[in-house]
């Protein structure tokens, strides 16, 4: 089976990486894997994740972490971003790395 890595795509970058390594005929399955220890959420297709204020070009360390801690944390993301785009009129202050 061919291994491929990404870092965090965006929803376009997956779909065009998923189009690329589209396996066929009768075992046509793509696994994904994604490694990350932190929440990441999508704002108009683009990943966002949290970053801690006194480092923020670094990931957060959360070794060994649980993948359902992981999704609960990112429910947990998804569900202040939204509150917050509610509260300020659909306007978020986000910071990009690139």
């Amino acid at each position: 089976m061919p291994v491929y890595g990404t870092a965090i795509p965006t929803a376009e970058g997956l779909r065009r990486v998923l189009e690329r390594v589209k396996p066929t005929g009768d075992d046509a399955t793509v696994v994904w894997l994604n490694l990350r220890e932190e929440p990441v959420v999508y704002i108009h297709g683009r990943p966002f994740c949290v970053k801690d204020r006194s480092s923020p070009f670094s990931n957060l360390e959360n070794t060994g972490i649980a993948m359902t801690d992981v999704e609960a944390a990112e429910e947990m993301l998804k569900a202040e971003v939204v509150e917050e785009a509610r509260k300020f009129g659909a306007k978020l202050l986000l910071c990009d790395e690139t």
